[in-house]
């Protein structure tokens, strides 16, 4: 019996020392502080079971031994628990009071080092909370009330997010495949589907509601027609040397398109 209370009183010890580890290595699909949590409450699991099997066996006898490892179990059961409580705490308190905040800005941006390309422009601060929470949630917290709106929201964000990357994908295809002399034999087209895409950089925010499916729907529409624009102006044009030109550039646009 008391070889039992030994092993379980070095397994106690393992855990103890993990808990003292200053750095935990996450995943990096794990949140910062719900994720060190999370950590901090497999170990509890893994002494629980043990303790669980232990005061079951009603035929092993009281002895010191057992009393030792009961007290280092209750002790060691109380530091996990005020681990959680304390990761809980930090990460409550740096959460942005303002998030709705984050949601006033546009959708897109242009790129820093492509300043043709556009970008979604959401904040990523918001994603890393949503993670935060979503795995917060499953330890059964409660969630701040400062961020609990913008969290509801978080599906309707999540589509907006990918319907804006379709509007982002369609731009950067068309603009991505074209030479700088490609650009300037089309530069009409581009000035249009520019101005059609222009309230997305400005105007429409991440917290409007309504006129950004309208807005994606129809920037993706000018997008098509942008990519068949080339072709069926070859096709109308009379035959010259410069028409044969178009002709050709516009069925290497149409090539790089959609192969």
């Amino acid at each position: 019996m008391t070889e039992v209370y030994g092993i379980f009183s070095k397994e106690l010890n393992t855990v103890n020392r993990e808990l003292t580890r200053k750095v935990q290595q996450m995943p990096a699909h794990i949140p910062e502080h719900a994720g060190q949590a999370q950590w901090a409450v497999a170990l509890r699991r893994r002494i629980e079971s043990p303790m669980e099997v232990l005061q079951k066996a009603h035929f092993m006898r009281e002895t010191s031994d057992r009393d030792e490892v009961h007290l280092a179990h209750g002790q060691l059961l109380q530091a996990l628990d005020e681990r959680v409580r304390r990761i809980f705490s930090t990460w409550s308190q740096s959460l942005d009071q303002l998030s709705l905040n984050r949601l006033e800005q546009p959708l897109m941006t242009r790129c820093r080092d492509q300043p043709r390309m556009l970008d979604v422009n959401f904040d990523k601060n918001l994603l890393k909370m949503f993670n935060e929470i979503q795995y917060w949630e499953r330890l059964q917290f409660e969630i701040p009330h400062c961020v609990s709106e913008v969290y509801q929201r978080r599906e309707d964000l999540r589509s907006l997010r990918e319907s804006v990357l379709l509007v982002v994908r369609d731009y950067n295809r068309i603009i991505s495949v074209l030479s700088a002399e490609e650009l300037g034999l089309f530069r009409e087209r581009i000035r249009f589907l520019d101005k059609k895409i222009q309230p997305g950089l400005s105007k429409l925010l991440w917290s409007s509601r309504g006129a950004s499916s309208f807005f994606i729907n129809d920037c993706r529409l000018q997008a098509s027609k942008g990519m068949n624009y080339t072709t069926a102006s070859a096709v109308d044009a009379p035959e010259s040397p410069s028409s044969r030109w178009t002709s050709t550039v516009a069925q290497a646009f149409s090539r790089k398109i959609y192969v």
